[in-house]
């Protein structure tokens, strides 16, 4: 083999290992808590620290302290507010207020039942169960739409960027598989 087939080869070999270490993901953290993440090709909802309009737009590339959109590079650390509903698991309080929903509609319904079926009387519903049953639906209501629309960085809640060595990085399902190409 010539020398320059060799140089060539080698400078390959060490750019292709620099392309798979520079896979990096934007983590959005609450506690230590990883709640979503974004990578190459994903769409991202935020607004920067003094502005109050939400952008829209393509995270391009990434490197180790700003995100390259399709409109814009951003630093992570000016990101006033997130969207990241839709990427986040339901919350404790969120799944609870659903089940006190449901157990506001559904107890009057077995009410309705137990008299009429059960007691064999007219149908009606107790008092009692009507108060209780409203104030199960609406406590749910209130667990369950009180989210916060946005995330917002501050002491305990942080956006990251991270690489595949971190501990918070996990490979996750690819939004443009040109791009992440199924990794087994």
């Amino acid at each position: 083999m010539d020398n320059k087939n060799v140089i060539l080869i080698l400078v390959l070999f060490v750019a292709s290992l620099g392309a798979s270490a520079q896979q990096r993901q934007v983590i959005v953290l609450k506690k230590e808590r990883v709640l979503a993440r974004y990578q190459v090709g994903d769409v991202l909802a935020f607004a920067r620290t003094g502005e109050k309009n939400i952008q829209l737009q393509k995270i391009l590339a990434l490197n180790d302290t700003s995100i390259m959109m399709n409109l814009d590079t951003v630093a992570y650390y000016r990101i006033s507010k997130l969207d990241i509903r839709g990427r986040r698991k339901s919350t404790f309080a969120e799944r609870l207020g659903a089940y006190m929903m449901v157990a506001g509609v559904v107890l009057p319904l077995a009410d309705l039942i137990n008299t009429t079926a059960v007691q064999k009387e007219d149908a009606s519903i107790d008092q009692g169960v009507g108060v209780t049953s409203v104030a199960l639906f609406s406590g749910g209501a209130l667990l369950f739409f009180s989210k916060s629309k946005y995330f917002k960085p501050g002491r305990t809640r942080r956006i990251m960027i991270v690489e595949k060595g971190s501990p918070f990085y996990k490979v996750k399902p690819s939004a443009d598989p040109l791009l992440y190409p199924e990794q087994r």
